[in-house]
């Protein structure tokens, strides 16, 4: 199982999203991400929220897929607090940042379905146990998530 942390401490799981959504990158997209997102190259449209879009790239030089999260607007305070939230904690079940820029987040990309149940009990409660001591990691650093739900849990 594995989350992402973002903004308020929102757990987004890129997959889910991408199974979700099926988005077009709009030319404005396309044209902020080619002058701004380096040498990555951009795969696909993962999802959209409040504070921006996803995106599935790839890292010829790692040889790794990564997740670009833009903003709607230049590097934001909301931005800035979800950048600051995901540096500042490091757990398994929590992404990666690997870089940050006026408006975008490089941060791992995690592949993975939904959590949908019902479950098992056994696995209901590993599954619980998992996100209790990721909330107790973030929670040991300050920070409160508000809004757990099941499409951000991989």
């Amino acid at each position: 199982m594995s989350m992402w942390i973002t903004p308020g401490c929102a757990l987004i799981r890129a997959q889910a999203l991408s199974d979700r959504l099926n988005l077009a990158l709009t030319s404005r997209c396309r044209s902020l991400l080619a002058k701004n997102s380096g040498p990555y190259e951009i795969l696909a449209p993962i999802g959209k929220g409040g504070v921006g879009e996803v995106y599935r790239a790839h890292d010829p030089r790692l040889k790794r897929d990564v997740a670009i999260k833009v903003s709607a607007a230049q590097f934001s305070e909301r931005f800035e607090r979800e950048a600051q939230a995901i540096a500042a904690l490091n757990h398994s079940n929590i992404c990666q940042l690997y870089d940050v820029g006026p408006n975008y987040l490089f941060m791992e990309y995690i592949e993975g379905t939904t959590l949908k149940g019902p479950l098992p009990v056994d696995q209901a409660l590993n599954y619980a146990a998992q996100i209790c001591d990721v909330l107790d990691a973030a929670h040991n650093k300050g920070i409160s998530h508000r809004d757990l739900k099941p499409a951000y849990i991989s």
